[in-house]
């Protein structure tokens, strides 16, 4: 977005440098990337006096001058007709670099030598005519002394680098509005009063929407007798310095207004409109559309088209129809100022490779409740370019008006995030200037005006506060860390060997501070007492954290805002526990959690699978494999994190290792965590101590083994890892291994109960076993499940 201080000083007076008020706007979060100084557009320009003309030799239309320029005379060859001694002129010396790039370069025309330029307005780059030199006052311009143009063409230009979420700072009045709580100063805004005729703008035009949701208000204005013409030189000028063509008054008068309010508008020539009506609709699938270009389009079902009573006359929020544009025969226009859903454009722009200056800011989203006042705008300033008349009212389509958003702001919470404390009185006055309306209540109820679609949360006020106040006179505060320095131990190898396993089942690394608010240690009340810090720098920061799950909670919710709720995140780190002695408990933990889906919604060979407990499981399963750790025991154990048989403890000999479950509704519902999250915590140096150094190489078995199904009911308490632990332990040395592959409950079984089935696989290293060899193994498993967990055979 372009922006031009000498317009934006007829909004607001801006007493700062250029240079000075680009700082701040980009240390507000409006980026200027460049600052163009169309007054230093003039280097190797001086003015010199012409002291003599002469025909060129070999040349009618040339004539051969020669001008003092100060500190010499030279010799240029001019093409002007205007061109006489005694004018004093600006000369374009050897290497100077007019507008548009021209570099001037000694040349040699039809044999006269030529050492330099004399200007016209247009190569200087500041007016339109070329058909002669520019002429100068001698009183005004000294000779030899560096051209420097007339002032009131000086201008400098600020191009600003504007965030999607900001659509209000594209047009000079958001811009304005910025400034003007930078410097303290508020904004004046256009008039838009008009004088009206006597006849009534609804007898001569009538507006249907038929898709409300694609276009939620559209507001026109009728003009009579207006005279199509270039526009004046000054707005020719304010419209090229910002990068727009100029076109005609009416053209460039909507235009203008566009740039100085943000909201796109455009000129109908009124008497091509059929029917004197305008629709709102959707296209239908195959029509096709010729916009003001020339291009002929063909339309889709989800393209918005603005229509007469009998064709399309605009596609809506991008151009115009080239059967309704305005031209030198126009005398009677129909101005439209329109609020269109931002997706809708954005569809369509992006389909057809179409972006306007209309069209960006409508796919970024404009103020609906703006178009009254951007149409009365653009109907004066017609007005007064063209002398047409203004139709009396505007025709204003507003199903359902959109209401302004409230939000409440506690100062309290400013001074949480930020760490200091900004007074009251100063919050109000950046929120006011920025043309929000809080009010004197405690908690601050702010009302959002339309134009800023961003500012949906408290967070997001408190950001506008410390943009303006200043990030940097936000002290800085460094957490103080303990640093320490040794050699890699085993621990600390292990510890990456355990982030490479993570890292290798797709799971992403995060880390989290060790400080953490009340929030946090919460959940961990009843079986972790907390850790409190001294002089804590925010209530953020109030304790040692008691487990690594919050701070993977707090990234799922970040994640999950920035519509990313597929997760598999996993951290290391320290947990804190009081003992009631000086120092508290340290250990190293590993914690892990999965939310969301598995799979995508649109797998290409697969429906969605969302992770369940069996996901979690299996990772812990696959870890301790790869760990060779073994005689590790599952049990379902109470836990105020996890929910209820979906709390599992690991341990070994009477040695807890961690946890995992699924966590507690209540918690994901503390967190405003909308899926279901599976989480584990390993205690790190438990684990490492249950790892043997020793491992024996046991060779594979040269004769093939044997695999026998075995199918039991038991009761629907009983776990599979109870009836593994029964068939282990009463299986002779060639029961290799024991797997569950298959859960049933339904006909034939009773609703208590649940069928197991389960594939045992036998071998021997030194002969094939026969029948003979592992009936009676498989006869006494039987028995034993049948006395010890009241199983039954299913036959």
């Amino acid at each position: 977005m372009k922006i031009s201080l000498k317009w934006l000083n007829e909004l607001i007076p801006v007493s700062l440098p250029p240079d000075e008020l680009a700082d701040k706007l980009t240390l507000c979060g409006l980026e200027v990337e460049e600052v163009i100084r169309t007054d230093t557009g003039f280097e190797g320009v001086v003015v010199g006096d012409v002291l003599q003309v002469e025909k060129h030799p070999d040349a009618d239309r040339l004539s051969v001058c020669r001008v003092d320029v100060g500190d010499e005379t030279l010799s240029i060859v001019c093409g002007a007709p205007n061109v006489s001694e005694g004018q004093r002129v600006p000369v374009a010396r050897i290497g100077a670099r007019l507008a548009g790039g021209l570099e001037i370069k000694p040349v040699t025309l039809r044999g006269v030598k030529s050492e330099g330029m004399i200007c016209s307005e247009r190569e200087l780059g500041i007016g339109h005519s070329h058909e002669g030199i520019l002429v100068l006052d001698p009183t005004s311009h000294e000779k030899g002394a560096a051209f420097t143009g007339p002032s009131d063409r000086r201008d400098t230009v600020f191009s600003i680098n504007v965030t999607p979420n900001r659509p209000d700072c594209l047009s000079h009045i958001g811009i304005a509005r910025e400034v003007g709580v930078l410097t303290d100063v508020s904004p004046t805004y256009p008039d838009d009063s008009v004088n009206e005729s006597d006849e009534v703008s609804s007898d001569w035009i009538s507006i249907e929407i038929m898709d409300p949701a694609a276009c939620p208000r559209y507001t026109a204005r009728i003009m009579r007798d207006v005279q199509i013409r270039p526009s004046p030189d000054w707005i020719k000028e304010r419209l090229e310095a910002l990068g727009v063509r100029s076109i005609n008054n009416v053209v460039d008068a909507t235009n203008l207004v566009m740039l100085e309010t943000g909201q796109p508008l455009h000129a109908f020539d009124y008497d091509l409109i059929a029917e004197k009506k305008i629709i709102v609709r959707l296209a239908e699938g195959g029509e096709s559309f010729t916009t003001l270009d020339g291009l002929k389009h063909t339309l889709t079902q989800n393209d918005l088209l603005i229509c007469d009573g009998r064709r399309g006359v605009a596609l809506a929020g991008i151009m115009g129809g080239e059967n309704s544009e305005v031209s030198d025969r126009t005398r009677n226009i129909l101005i439209e100022s329109a609020y269109f859903d931002p997706p809708a454009i954005r569809r369509t722009s992006k389909r057809l490779g179409i972006s306007t200056e209309a069209s960006q800011r409508f796919e970024r989203g404009c103020d609906p409740n703006n178009t009254a006042y951007a149409v009365n705008r653009a109907a004066k300033l017609i007005s007064d370019l063209t002398g047409g008349s203004v139709v009396k009212g505007i025709v204003d389509s507003y199903p359902s008006k959109i209401p302004h958003r409230i939000v409440t702001l506690r100062p309290e919470r400013i001074t949480h995030v930020l760490g200091i404390e900004i007074p009251v009185s100063r919050v109000i006055s950046i929120l006011s200037g920025l043309g929000l309306k809080p009010d004197d209540s405690k908690p601050i109820s702010v009302t959002i005006p339309s134009f800023r679609p961003d500012l949906k949360q408290e967070i997001d006020l408190i950001e506008e506060v410390v943009r303006h106040y200043g990030y940097d006179r936000i002290p800085d505060a460094t957490l103080s860390r303990l640093q320490l320095t040794s050699q890699e131990n085993r621990v600390d190898r292990f510890v990456e060997e355990l982030k490479d396993f993570f890292v290798g089942r797709g799971f992403f690394e995060t880390v989290s501070n060790s400080m953490v608010s009340e929030h946090a240690v919460k959940p961990y009340r009843e079986i972790r007492k907390p850790v409190p810090v001294q002089n804590p720098l925010s209530p953020d920061t109030a304790f040692m954290r008691s487990s690594l799950i919050p701070g993977l909670l707090d990234t799922i919710v970040w994640n999950q805002n920035r519509s990313q709720s597929n997760l598999k995140l996993f951290e290391t780190g320290r947990i804190f526990e009081s003992t009631g002695r000086s120092s508290p408990a340290e250990r190293e933990v590993i914690s892990a959690v999965l939310t969301g889906n598995d799979r995508p919604v649109h797998y290409w060979n697969a429906s969605e699978k969302k992770f369940d407990f069996h996901d979690l499981k299996g990772v812990v399963e696959a870890l301790l494999q790869k760990l060779h750790v073994e005689r590790i025991d599952f049990e379902i154990t109470g836990s105020p994190i996890f929910s209820d048989q979906r709390a599992i403890q690991m341990q070994s000999d009477g040695r807890i290792i961690g946890h995992f479950g699924l966590i507690h509704e209540s918690i994901c519902a503390d967190w405003d965590i909308r899926n279901p999250v599976f989480s584990l915590e390993i205690d790190i140096a438990t684990l490492y101590g249950m790892i043997t150094e020793e491992r024996k190489f046991i060779p594979f078995s040269r004769f093939p083994g044997v695999k026998r199904d075995l199918a039991i009911i038991v009761n629907e308490s009983v776990l599979a890892e109870q009836v593994i632990d029964v068939i282990l332990k009463t299986g002779d040395g060639t029961l290799q291994s024991v797997d569950l592959f298959d859960i049933y409950r339904g006909k034939a079984i009773p609703p208590d109960k649940k069928s197991m089935a389960f594939s045992l696989t036998f071998s021997s290293p030194d002969r094939t076993l026969q029948d003979s060899d592992i009936d009676p193994v498989m006869m006494e498993i039987v028995r034993k499940l049948e006395t010890r967990i009241q199983a039954r055979l299913r036959t």
